[in-house]
């Protein structure tokens, strides 16, 4: 009669415990995450696709240190960035073959969606028929938001031809 007790115990607490840790694993969801671009380059030094953050004031500068002079960091950041309530994200889309090759925003919100912050990102490239300059680019934009917590960055893009 004990063993049945106890083994009832067992079972009423384990129950409890993933009813528990069911509830804490519902998808957590914000919308609206304000997001600007605060400076775009077609001349960053990145030759590889990069998505990272930049979470405080000495990542920034060994950003600065690695990019070209005419990057133009120092005007991007005259204001302050307070790295407790916002984060910087660098998206570079590496090397391209001409200059017709841009990073822009579609929306002005990003989502963070079971701790995935997805970015509202797309790649311009030139048309077609467009004259561009032939030269190597390497465009990238840096983006400012509110911090949140996340696991990964998603760019939520379409590349248009």
């Amino acid at each position: 009669m004990i063993k049945q007790k106890m083994n009832f115990k067992w079972f009423v607490l384990a129950g409890l415990l993933s009813i528990s840790s069911a509830c804490s694993q519902q998808p957590v969801s914000i919308q609206g995450l304000a997001i600007q671009t605060i400076h775009a380059s077609n001349n960053c030094s990145m030759t590889e696709a990069t998505v990272k953050s930049i979470n405080t004031q000495a990542e920034l500068n060994h950003l600065r240190q690695s990019m070209p002079k005419n990057f133009g960091l120092e005007e991007m950041f005259e204001p302050d960035i307070n790295y407790e309530n916002q984060m910087l994200i660098l998206y570079a889309i590496g090397q391209k073959p001409s200059s017709g090759y841009r990073i822009e925003l579609y929306e002005s919100d990003a989502t963070l969606i079971d701790e995935k912050l997805h970015l509202p990102v797309r790649v311009l490239s030139p048309a077609k028929s467009s004259a561009q300059a032939q030269m190597i680019t390497r465009p990238c934009a840096i983006y400012l938001l509110p911090r949140v917590s996340y696991s990964e960055i998603v760019i939520d893009s379409s590349q248009t031809d």
